[in-house]
């Protein structure tokens, strides 16, 4: 089983929203590729929570794992598309999300003890939510691996904030501009094997999954390097969400046990499915249908 905390929202465009956050996006994908994962979250007692809830059941999450909060409303972001269609995103601050709580009920996340732990930046972007998490993070069982998928959004982390949750990472997701900033934070900006060595050696990361948009994608560890050029779809409507289809697919194929190179393959046969429609989540489960066919025979 997989562990998910963090953000659920609308993603609002011009003249349409559509449901999203990295993390939600990252347990929806598992659930449709076949894979168990329980999807923690917080959103306000307003009409957009309700309807995040009426989604969430309609596609079978568990209710009792999404908290209401009266005080503070459903996360929203605001989305506008280039020319070449890559976001660009204004998050709405005081989220119902920046307020998760994991204690008392945390024992409940943690039996049985998942086999994969999620988390991302923006969650961490208070506080309160960094304290809440940096305190569950140390408290986890031991054999449950952590999938750190950094989205670093502009004014929602600070340095600290990333470098901390480096020291808990046993995978570690980023795209080309998050290592180059992540490469300033290490003081080695033009050195990505000192990067990589500090990852692997002073953090203790085991894998590092590199997303690099036209050059393809890279897998990272210890037994070696392993790069797949990128893969395009045939149509292309926009890139919202493809970061997270690839993450999933990846961390589904860890969990398999696969090669480096399948793994890379799914992931970029998944992201490129998610950039041919509207959004960050496919409304036909049959793009799912190839690669959960790979996971599961």
């Amino acid at each position: 089983m997989v562990l998910v905390i963090g953000e659920i929202l609308f993603d609002v465009f011009p003249g349409q929203r559509r449901i999203g956050g990295a993390p939600f996006n990252f347990a929806f994908h598992l659930k449709k590729l076949g894979i168990p994962v329980r999807f923690v979250s917080r959103i306000g007692k307003d009409p957009a929570g309700e309807e995040i809830l009426a989604f969430l059941k309609a596609h079978e999450f568990d209710l009792r794992d999404i908290q209401r909060d009266a005080a503070h409303p459903t996360g929203s972001v605001q989305v506008s598309l280039d020319e070449d269609g890559i976001p660009q995103f204004r998050i709405e601050q005081h989220a119902a999300y920046d307020f998760i709580q994991l204690n008392p009920g945390e024992s409940r996340l943690l039996n049985p003890a998942p086999e994969l732990f999620y988390f991302g930046t923006l969650v961490q972007r208070t506080r309160q939510g960094h304290d809440t998490f940096h305190r569950f993070l140390s408290r986890r069982p031991a054999g449950m691996k952590t999938f750190y998928d950094v989205n670093l959004r502009p004014e929602c982390y600070t340095p600290d904030v990333v470098l901390e949750s480096l020291k808990a990472t046993d995978i570690l997701k980023l795209n080309l501009e998050e290592f180059q900033e992540l490469a300033f934070m290490l003081g080695a900006p033009e050195d990505e094997g000192a990067v990589i060595g500090t990852l692997m050696e002073t953090h203790a990361v085991e894998v590092i999954v590199l997303t690099q948009g036209a050059q393809g994608a890279r897998w990272i560890s210890r037994h070696g390097q392993y790069f797949r050029e990128p893969r395009h779809p045939e149509k292309a409507v926009d890139t919202v969400g493809a970061g997270d289809a690839f993450a999933a697919a990846a961390a589904a194929g860890y969990l398999k046990g696969f090669s480096p190179e399948k793994i890379l393959s799914l992931a970029q046969q998944l992201a490129a499915s998610v950039c041919a429609v509207k959004g960050a989540l496919p409304e036909n489960d049959a793009v799912y249908a190839p690669i959960r066919k790979e996971l599961h025979g």
